[in-house]
């Protein structure tokens, strides 16, 4: 066992950076997160740009369009950190194409 975390130690000693003093910054480096969909590393969120995108996905809440509850999956995905800005985007650009779509092809059957 001692064996086993003294070479999780040195694993860390190689790949983490350095700062300016030479000191190990592990804290950092064992923080960062990666998106579930990309597993490119995401970037920091502010706790209140958090807590504001939460409160919009809450106005999702009342709606019944199968795209609206995804949009509002994936808006959840990206304020708890799970998924990076570049995949929260996409989905939305394929969520929002996908319900126009839908609406355009409503309106030539109703013509």
């Amino acid at each position: 066992m001692i064996k086993s975390s003294l070479h999780f130690k040195i694993f860390i000693e190689r790949r983490t950076p350095l700062d300016s003093n030479n000191k190990l910054l592990i804290e950092t480096w064992c923080s960062m997160k990666h998106c579930i969909k990309c597993n490119d590393l995401i970037g920091h969120l502010s706790y209140s740009k958090s807590r504001k995108i939460k409160k919009t996905a809450d106005d999702f809440k009342h709606s019944n369009k199968e795209e609206m509850h995804k949009i509002k999956i994936s808006t959840l995905q990206f304020s708890n950190q799970k998924i990076c800005e570049y995949c929260y985007l996409e989905d939305l650009a394929y969520l929002t194409t996908m319900m126009r779509i839908k609406a355009i092809q409503q309106e030539k059957s109703l013509s």
